[in-house]
């Protein structure tokens, strides 16, 4: 007996729930990863990357097109799937109120089968729970059109079939497209092609207000994606439906998705502001002497802090005359003028996409505002670090004046701003701006331009000694060198000398005595590209800084060959190794000419606790053996990293410290919470981001910076006979 029913509800003569469901599963199983996609988004799939940011967002009025562009989407989807199974044994069996032979109506496959609202409820709960009850107004706004849509096709059905004699133009299409593949619902094949063709238009015409206009007002990424799925579905089912043995469809589709694939891994800016009449040749040779390149000199810029620091100290600062400048024991000169010892403040921020560039920008905000340190931009001389939080340095240095930030908090307000909807919409659209452009100029617009300041307009603030100097250092993928970006001549940091027996010529001399030249470990941008500092801005920088996998693209430079450059974060994704090699070239002048040094990591994410004590998880014994070096390699590149920029800390840390144990020390702010590595922040993460700034704990290593820098000989003092250093604390965890 229940065999038998069985068999009848696989003939298709009883109901039929979700029947179409598994008829796509062993038929066409690409329609249902389609209709996957948009679901999984919904509920938190590739969170990573904030692409749940793009359906729930902060506007409601975006964020209820979502909703109805998801609806439309799925029951498009649907349809499609209608015309694939309507001629099918199941479809045509006799049931209830419906003879053999004939197809069922769309409402029936999508309402009666509940195939359609299973989809429509699975999409809506995630909007439930976070009461994102805009989306479930437009899911339930688009279910409403399709109840519309459906019952028009089927009266364009009905009005086809009531005389096809009259309708030769339908007869001419049906024995030119259907002869080979005879279907029961031409009229409805006809329509899908129609609004096939409606749907490319409508893409095209979208792709080309976006491109000349550079505005895509209403044209949100989810409704981009919506429609980019939309298109692959309808290709996809026409395909499948006209080579139904060959699975033509799932080429088809491949190639559709090879076409978004390829637009996306071809999307590579070309920084052609850099051009020269003769591309450079990527060699040595090509490298203009630092000064013709329009380079300040670091040992300059270093002097005119100093200078500024003792002739203009910052706000509730007076130098004392004990700690006066004295000529180190085996010097017969003077590294610098006699005169007060200011203490040096450097800034090392990290990678992780917008929330490493707002959770900079807090850090940055606190240490400059109010309850910060008075002057701080003025102890700070060097800014390095990697991706997001550069993005977010460079914001706050382009910002300053000669005293401080006009406004602090917008600063923060600027770096959460939604940057992934124009590289989305850059991504998913055939021409316009790529996405690397779509970021910068969403940059620019968001800072109300200060990150398209170009390095030309910070160069003389540097001069002067007031301004700290921004180091951006890129990877170059041909050769793994760094390409460092910043208005200072830093190629001490580029080369590494040791002393060696054997002496490999190979057309490299040695440089002094028996030191030869290592490894040439980085380039800098305007020794190849001089004097070009007037158009190339800090947006530009902090986008080729900010290159990780797929969300934004690689950089080229028009040299000869062209050379890639992508995210710093795949060399020191901290910036501390860069910072360290910079405290290590002028050890001796920070000696003798400062009271001390500070290095500021700002980190959104690994803790110390995790670097200190042994734990790990259970490894898996399935798979260990194939995925161990998967595993390994992406564990290398984070943790080795860490240790390496920890054992530099303390190399300098032995260096600097000897006759003062407190002369170098760090301070380090990182956000340990959970947030997208991509470019878009929902209002739960900058709720987190502004309670982690605004937490006791950031509060208490602001003050402990304060204390340090602001500190007079005597505090110094009275700290050295407690053992601690200036600020010095134990915070809980």
């Amino acid at each position: 007996m229940v065999l038998e029913q069985v068999r009848s509800w696989w003939r298709g003569e009883t109901s039929q729930p979700l029947r179409p469901l598994v008829e796509w599963l062993g038929r066409c199983p690409l329609l249902l990863v389609l209709q996957a996609l948009p679901v999984s988004i919904v509920w938190g799939g590739f969170d990573a990357l904030g692409l749940p940011s793009l359906f729930f967002h902060d506007v409601p009025r975006v964020t209820f097109v979502a909703g109805f562009m998801a609806a439309m989407l799925l029951g498009q989807l649907c349809f499609i799937g209608y015309l694939l199974d309507a001629d099918e044994p199941w479809a045509l069996a006799p049931r209830r109120g419906k003879p053999g032979g004939v197809p069922p109506t769309i409402r029936w496959y999508l309402f009666r089968t509940g195939t359609y609202p299973t989809w429509l409820v699975l999409l809506s709960i995630p909007s439930l729970i976070d009461r994102h009850f805009a989306f479930l107004f437009g899911v339930l706004a688009g279910m409403g059109v399709m109840l519309l849509l459906t019952r028009g096709a089927e009266w364009l059905q009905r009005w086809y079939e009531s005389d096809r004699q009259r309708h030769r133009w339908m007869q001419r299409i049906e024995e030119l497209l259907f002869s080979r593949r005879p279907t029961h619902i031409v009229a409805l094949h006809v329509l899908q092609a129609g609004l096939l063709t409606l749907f490319v238009l409508g893409y095209l015409l979208v792709a080309a207000h976006v491109a000349f206009t550079g505005n895509h007002g209403w044209v949100s990424p989810a409704v981009v994606i919506c429609v980019a799925i939309g298109l692959c579905g309808a290709v996809y089912g026409a395909v499948r439906f006209f080579f139904p043995m060959h699975h033509m469809g799932a080429l088809v589709l491949s190639g559709v998705l090879i076409v978004f694939a390829g637009r996306g891994c071809s999307d590579v800016s070309f920084y052609d502001e850099l051009s020269l009449p003769q591309p450079p040749v990527y060699a040595s040779t090509s490298l203009v002497p630092p000064r013709d390149a329009g380079l300040l000199a670091d040992d300059a810029v270093l002097s005119a802090w100093l200078a500024r620091m003792r002739t203009e100290p910052p706000p509730g600062v007076a130098w004392s005359t004990q700690g006066e400048t004295q000529q180190m024991s085996g010097r017969t000169a003077m590294r610098c003028e006699p005169g007060p010892k200011p203490r040096l403040a450097l800034v090392a921020t990290s990678g992780g996409g917008i929330r490493a560039a707002a959770w900079t920008a807090h850090v940055l905000s606190k240490l400059q505002g109010p309850d910060g340190v008075p002057g701080f931009h003025r102890y700070v001389r060097l800014v390095t670090g990697a991706s997001g939080g550069m993005v977010g340095a460079g914001a706050w240095v382009a910002g300053l004046q000669r005293q401080g930030l006009s406004d602090p908090v917008s600063l923060t307000e600027m770096m959460q701003q939604d940057s992934l909807s124009s590289a989305a919409i850059a991504l998913l659209l055939p021409f316009g701006d790529n996405r690397g452009r779509s970021l910068e100029q969403a940059w620019v617009k968001y800072t109300n331009g200060l990150l398209g300041r170009s390095f030309q307009e910070l160069r003389a603030g540097e001069a002067e000694g007031w301004l700290p100097s921004l180091v951006y250092s890129p990877m170059l993928v041909e050769d793994g060198r760094r390409l460092l970006v910043s208005n200072l001549d830093l190629s001490a940091l580029t080369a590494s000398e040791a002393s060696t027996l054997v002496v490999e010529r190979n057309g490299d001399e040695p440089r002094e005595g028996q030191r030869a030249l290592l490894s040439l470990s980085g380039v800098q941008l305007f020794q190849l590209f001089p004097n070009k500092q007037s158009v190339f801005s800090v947006a530009a920088a902090a986008r080729m800084s900010a290159s990780f996998p797929y969300v934004s693209p690689a950089s080229a430079l028009p040299t000869s060959p062209r050379v890639r450059v992508v995210d710093a974060g795949y060399y020191d994704n901290y910036g501390v190794d860069l910072a360290v090699m910079w405290l290590h070239t002028h050890r001796e002048w920070v000696r003798e000419c400062t009271s001390g040094v500070v290095l500021i990591q700002i980190r959104d994410h690994l803790g110390n606790g995790r670097r200190t004590k042994l734990q790990a998880a259970g490894a898996g014994e399935l798979l260990g053996g194939l995925m161990s070096p998967v595993e390994a390699v992406l564990r290398a590149r984070e943790s080795s990293m860490s240790f390496r920029n920890d054992e530099l800390l303390s190399l300098v840390q032995d260096e600097l410290n000897g006759g003062a144990p407190c002369f170098f020390t760090t301070a380090i702010f990182e956000f340990s919470e959970t947030a997208p590595l991509s470019w878009a922040l929902t209002t739960h993460d900058t709720a987190q981001l502004e309670r982690a700034a605004s937490s006791p704990a950031l509060q208490s290593r602001v003050d402990a910076v304060r204390e340090w820098l602001t500190a007079d000989p005597e505090a110094r003092e009275r700290a050295r006979v407690l053992g601690l250093c200036p600020g010095g604390r134990a915070l809980m965890p």
